[in-house]
């Protein structure tokens, strides 16, 4: 009763150990065709970091953009002018009232057109960030987007030939299993028997 309670924990034992034979050829495979997209990934990976850089340079020329063509345009272009206009005195902190006479209107003009030519630039800097964004979801930025690439590789999808590689593999673990286990009974069964 006793050598039949260890033949049978010894067979456990073995199928466990087969099992984990199994399990370990398969995520060998995973690995081995996960390599074959590894380049893919480390690709969508480095866009996906440029595009977050770039994001950040965007963003900055936009946050500081906005602000400075504000302050070129209004209170450095226009308030100057109208102030010219009027004939008023007060010079406050418009910088083209405290020029020579005949260099306040130019100013006035330069200042303008460089708080529109800023506010140009931020508005195309967004148009440019939206399209890469869009493009960065849609999958076009180098191939394939980064995200669909990584969930593949960690969740072992669109492997190619993983499923007849591991069927194979499968088989061999198992002859090996059936012949180590007909090697142990047989030893089994020698010590048993002498």
């Amino acid at each position: 009763m006793y050598l039949q309670y260890e033949l049978m924990k010894t067979l456990q034992k073995e199928r466990l150990r087969a099992a984990a034979r199994d399990h370990l050829a398969a995520e060998a495979r995973r690995a081995r065709t996960a390599g074959r997209d590894h380049a893919a990934a480390t690709r969508a990976g480095a866009t996906a970091r440029g595009a977050a850089t770039m994001a950040r340079k965007r963003g900055a020329i936009i946050g500081l953009g906005i602000p400075l063509g504000a302050i070129l345009l209004f209170p450095q272009g226009i308030i100057p002018a109208v102030l010219k206009l009027a004939h008023a005195r007060g010079r406050i902190w418009f910088l083209p009232l405290y020029l020579p006479k005949p260099l306040q209107w130019p100013a006035c003009f330069v200042m303008i057109i460089l708080g529109v030519a800023v506010y140009c630039y931020v508005l195309w800097t967004m148009r440019r960030l939206k399209k890469s964004s869009r493009e960065l979801h849609a999958g076009k930025g180098g191939g394939r987007s980064p995200k669909s690439a990584l969930t593949r590789i960690g969740t072992g999808q669109n492997l190619g030939a993983a499923p007849r590689d591991a069927s194979a593999a499968h088989a061999q673990n198992a002859q090996i299993s059936i012949s180590g286990s007909v090697a142990l009974r047989s030893t089994l069964a020698a010590q048993i028997g002498g």
